[in-house]
């Protein structure tokens, strides 16, 4: 079965993203982009429960990867999984977009929207997001391979939405 992708287009380009791989940050310091992002998702669709019964799983592999040129390279695959809730559809879209404080409030604990995105392109140059909320039957994924496109390139996302097994999980 083909998943058919749509392309959404931030107001960005490429160098908007790829630039983080050059910044001076740290393992701990990007993972704590993702797991800002799970704590603002749990308050944002269990206000009432409280944060104690958050779950974050993060597994971090590193694994080396031969260039072309006979190069090996350490790369790193994360998975992060939490019982936060989720982002819908809405949601994902909208986490592609680049933010700042004037648009969001300065209390937002996700007030610049960039923090998951440098942290994926600090860790690597392909980024594939998996969401699916808690009260929705299909995930929906989010991807940008930076590995393929110079920094000149137009920015966009592929967007899908495919049917879930929970049973699976």
């Amino acid at each position: 079965m083909s998943i058919e992708k749509e392309k959404i287009y931030p107001k960005a380009t490429m160098r908007n993203l790829t630039h983080f791989k050059s910044e001076d940050y740290s393992v701990p310091l990007m993972l704590s982009e993702f797991i800002d992002n799970s704590i603002a998702s749990w308050e944002g669709s269990k206000k009432n429960e409280d944060i104690s019964g958050l779950e974050i799983k993060i597994t971090l592999t590193k694994f080396s990867q031969q260039l072309n040129n006979g190069n090996i390279i350490d790369k790193y695959s994360v998975e992060i999984r939490d019982n936060a809730g989720g982002m819908n559809e809405s949601n994902m879209r909208n986490s592609a977009e680049l933010y700042d404080a004037g648009e969001k409030g300065d209390n937002d604990l996700n007030q610049h929207g960039i923090g998951m995105k440098s942290a994926c392109f600090w860790l690597g140059d392909d980024v594939t997001i998996y969401s699916k909320n808690e009260f929705e039957t299909k995930m929906n994924v989010l991807e940008l391979n930076s590995s393929v496109r110079k920094d000149t390139d137009e920015l966009y996302w592929d967007y899908s939405s495919q049917e879930f097994d929970n049973s699976k999980i």
